[in-house]
């Protein structure tokens, strides 16, 4: 099971990339989210949409990217999702504001592929509500084989 969550986005981003998400993984932590953004990434080179691609940035080791991870989000920046191998302070991080709510987003969304909640289980939506605000969407992942 993997946990995606977006940061806050309040804080301003004067590189050239400020408008592209971005995550942050290892080799040695590669989760399943990697292979979802390359998939992800490459339908986007395919129909002309490489505005919207996720820039995947790779760090040497999990040490390293947890330090930064930490001292980014702590000071309102890093990468824009999030899994829950990252190991990071959650909780403490919502309630100093380094997350947005994510209901506000998803219900003035006006596009004609809209998320609509009500279309998944309630439980599992539920568990990525924190205080009355959706700050993660879980993804769980099954693989059905016949025996």
């Amino acid at each position: 099971m993997t946990v995606t969550c977006c940061s806050c986005g309040e804080v301003e981003n004067t590189s050239a990339d400020s408008e592209q998400l971005t995550y942050y993984y290892t080799e040695q932590y590669m989760d399943q989210m990697v292979e979802i953004i390359k998939r992800y990434n490459r339908w986007c080179s395919s129909h002309s949409t490489e505005d919207m691609k996720i820039k995947l940035i790779e760090f040497e080791d999990y040490e390293t990217m947890s330090e930064r991870l930490n001292i980014e989000v702590m000071s309102g920046s890093g990468p824009d999702l999030f899994s829950k191998y990252m190991n990071l302070p959650f909780e403490k991080l919502i309630e100093n504001g380094a997350f947005r709510d994510l209901n506000g987003p998803i219900e003035n969304d006006t596009s004609e592929d809209k998320i609509n909640l009500d279309d998944y289980n309630q439980t599992i939506m539920d568990a990525g509500v924190y205080d009355g605000k959706r700050y993660f969407i879980l993804r769980i992942l099954f693989t059905l084989t016949n025996p």
